[in-house]
């Protein structure tokens, strides 16, 4: 059990099972809304996501304790291993938070599995039952087919083929409970419902830090929303009054671009525009945001901020942990930026000499092939080659890196295993606090 956490036999549900029934009530409800702004009419809109159409395989490393693993009461893993639960399931995609995680089947049903203290997981459970993974009740999303996840660390969004977004769990503060909308502040969601407070947007993508949110819609706006504690939603939330925040609201300065990619850290938000320019802003403690804290008004980026090294550049995918961010070029370059500690730039050196915060003259491309995606934990990375290589770099101190060891990478560390190499092809990766799930289909 979780450290902090209180013993439960069986949650009670307050949900009733028709909480579908809120679709066809959200053009008759007052729930307060994000107020939907529109690009002229020729803008080429950004589609909405497709699920792959292979099935495979899923497979764990790292840290357990939170039933992470989805392997009962395993407690660590150094080494990858594959969940047979998913045998026969159709899993065609994944998705990774700090401490729970999402698998998509071909249909578009969700199963999860991990921490379920607030909700994040869309079915109420008992701790032995959080700990395997679970098929998210179809009564809950009747007749909705989803295409992407995003999980923070007590909450999990999900769009569909209508580019509607479905949410359960909860938005925090360090003053505890935030809520889960604003019609419901201070309130858990432990069933999926429809975010009524975005249904008249038509998103694209999605993405989640520990405590808020963001979305992409068609159009190329970015709305954010939860907790605005250290400045991640690019606004200031009244600290009397923080559930007025868990209303999507579009980001003012980036309303008159036309935003492509979105990421988020655990406490800020990375955005590119198609001009090829970053924007970040949030938390900046360790220039995670890539911008002189003496420059910029201290620890935090109050509003969006381009960052001068990226001029006309194609990004493909924008992820930060905690203190660090990884940018994804189309060209398959990746670079890194924020602290240095345990080997999270991924530059090489050693522990004494991967201290302090990266700067603008320290960014340059990893020593890596050609790689088409990464993902990004709290203290550690990965990457991914077209044909499946995967590499990690940072922190291992729970065997999250998939090395067969508790030890940090300084630069980014070939994952070998017969396997990978003869037998499973992988395809996507996502990774945790502590630990890391890996998508694969069969070679």
């Amino acid at each position: 059990m979780a450290l902090g956490r209180k013993p439960v036999t069986k949650r009670a549900d307050p949900y009733p099972k028709n909480v579908r029934g809120a679709q066809k009530r959200r053009k008759t409800t007052n729930v307060p809304t994000a107020r939907k702004v529109k690009l002229a009419s020729d803008v080429e809109k950004i589609p909405i996501p497709s699920l792959p159409s292979t099935v495979g395989n899923v497979f764990v490393v790292g840290s357990g304790e939170c039933g992470q693993l989805g392997a009962g009461e395993m407690q660590e893993r150094k080494k990858f291993g594959r969940l047979s639960y998913f045998d026969g399931k159709e899993i065609v995609d994944i998705a990774v938070g700090p401490l729970h995680n999402v698998a998509i089947t071909r249909q578009g049903k969700m199963y999860t599995w991990g921490c379920n203290d607030h909700g994040a997981l869309g079915r109420v459970t008992d701790d032995d039952e959080e700990r395997t993974p679970g098929l998210v009740d179809e009564a809950e999303l009747q007749g909705v087919k989803i295409m992407k996840a995003a999980c923070g660390g007590s909450l999990t969004i999900a769009l569909s083929d209508e580019g509607d977004l479905y949410a359960t769990g909860t938005f925090k503060s360090e003053d505890g409970i935030i809520g889960f909308s604003s019609e419901k502040p201070r309130h858990q969601q432990y069933r999926f419902a429809l975010y009524e407070p975005a249904s008249l947007l038509e998103i694209a993508d999605i993405a989640c830090g520990v405590n808020h949110a963001a979305l992409l819609t068609t159009d190329g706006h970015v709305y954010t929303w939860g907790s605005s504690e250290q400045f991640q939603l690019g606004r200031r939330g009244s600290p009397r009054h923080k559930s007025l925040t868990l209303v999507p609201e579009i980001v003012n300065q980036l309303k008159k671009l036309r935003i492509v990619k979105i990421g988020c850290g655990n406490f800020h938000t990375l955005a590119a525009d198609e001009e090829g320019h970053i924007y970040a802003w949030g938390l900046n403690n360790a220039r995670q945001c890539l911008l002189d804290p003496g420059k910029y008004g201290g620890i935090h980026i109050k509003e969006p901020t381009q960052i001068p090294f990226f001029e006309n550049v194609k990004v493909k995918q924008l992820a930060a942990g905690m203190h660090h961010s990884v940018v994804l070029l189309e060209n398959g370059q990746v670079y890194t930026f924020g602290s240095k500690e345990n080997g999270k730039m991924g530059l090489g050196g050693d522990e004494t000499s991967n201290k302090g915060c990266s700067t603008i003259t320290d960014l340059k491309p990893l020593d890596l092939p050609v790689i088409k995606s990464i993902a990004v934990g709290d203290f550690h990375n990965y990457a991914l080659t077209e044909d499946g290589e995967t590499y990690s770099w940072g922190d291992g101190v729970s065997g999250q890196l998939g090395n067969g060891e508790e030890t940090c990478e300084y630069m980014p560390y070939l994952i070998e295993d017969e396997r990978f190499e003869d037998q499973f092809h992988i395809k996507q990766i996502g990774c945790g606090s502590q630990h890391t799930v890996l998508f694969g289909v069969v070679r």
